[in-house]
């Protein structure tokens, strides 16, 4: 993946989020009331109780949506082409929008179980990718 990709700007909500990916981990949020697992929010999406935990996370899930990008909309991602971008549902739940490299051209399908792996761009920021579980 080319370095120079745009970079997100962690803040005081998601900024363990961007922490454990920069030690190799993945971290989410889960409540203390409902147990609803989440990505960084103030409140629990489940029932709106104040200041979810962040816990570690398995890193696995199984992707959801797919689409192969074969034009580069932003330049930055121009040596990627053509790169698969998918909705990965992790086993805790949620669904985040990642990456998914090191699959074959024909590989990479919904229900595809994939697995974490860790990009850190130019900025030093750390983003989560993610590749065929083995």
């Amino acid at each position: 993946m080319s370095p120079d990709r745009p970079s997100p700007e962690p803040d005081a909500v998601s900024a363990p989020f961007f922490a454990a990916l920069a030690q190799g981990r993945l971290f989410l949020q889960c409540c203390k009331a409902c147990s609803t697992w989440q990505l960084g929010a103030l409140a629990c999406h489940g029932c709106d109780a104040p200041e979810p935990e962040w816990l570690p996370a398995s890193g696995r899930g199984t992707i959801s949506a797919l689409t192969r990008m074969h034009i580069a909309y932003q330049p930055a991602f121009k040596a990627d082409i053509p790169y698969d971008a998918a909705t990965v549902e992790l086993e805790e739940g949620p669904r985040i929008h990642a990456s998914i490299v090191g699959a074959k051209p024909t590989e990479a399908r919904i229900g595809l179980p994939v697995v974490l792996k860790i990009d850190v761009l130019a900025t030093g920021i750390s983003v989560p990718v993610f590749e065929p579980a083995e």
